[in-house]
């Protein structure tokens, strides 16, 4: 659509695309299907006149005997890389990056991420490492984990609360914002009456 919310088009017609993210030069538009969990992409130009184009899966992120075990949450900043959360019964859970649009199989990087990994992840702004929720003993923090191997490390220290997507650093990076909750819920126990 346009600034002013004019000229919407719709992208896809999936029965649950989630969480669709631009990519930088604004040609495509990159999101998980979330019926099938595949990572999908469909040029952002679409419906704008009759060229046919549709929703294609991003090649690299189709791995055999496994599954995309949370949707994406962005791409690299320079636009050229995208993380997403990979488990398979072998191997466990494995943050996986694609290099984007270099050819049918592109190279891709695995990253062993913490055991405690609840989620989406997202490139931190200067793009040499990833962060994604933790979860500790009902509560989530953020952890930091370098794309070079080097060891990761807890950012936040939340004593209570949850929260899973949705945090994001500001353009410039230097600040991060988070959106926190807590779930509160009572059990009721009914009983049939005899009268």
């Amino acid at each position: 659509m346009n600034v002013d919310g004019s000229d919407a088009v719709q992208l896809t017609h999936g029965g649950a695309d989630l969480l669709p993210v631009c990519s930088a030069d604004g040609k495509w538009a990159y999101y998980t299907d979330g019926v099938s969990g595949r990572i999908l992409r469909v040029a952002a130009d679409v419906g704008n006149g009759d060229n046919g184009d549709k929703p294609e899966v991003v090649p690299g992120t189709v791995i055999p005997n496994g599954f995309t075990a949370a949707p994406i949450a962005g791409i690299s900043a320079d636009g050229k890389y995208l993380p997403f959360l990979f488990q398979s019964g072998a191997r466990g859970a494995e943050i996986e990056i694609v290099q984007l649009d270099s050819g049918p199989n592109p190279a891709r990087q695995a990253l062993k991420p913490d055991p405690r990994i609840s989620g989406y992840v997202r490139f931190t702004p200067d793009g040499k490492s990833v962060a994604y929720p933790i979860v500790e003993n009902g509560v989530s923090n953020l952890w930091i984990q370098p794309l070079n191997g080097s060891p990761g490390r807890q950012i936040t220290n939340f004593q209570s609360g949850i929260f899973n997507v949705h945090f994001y650093w500001s353009p410039d990076g230097k600040m991060l914002g988070i959106l926190r909750g807590n779930t509160q819920a009572d059990i009721v126990l009914l009983r049939e009456s005899n009268q």
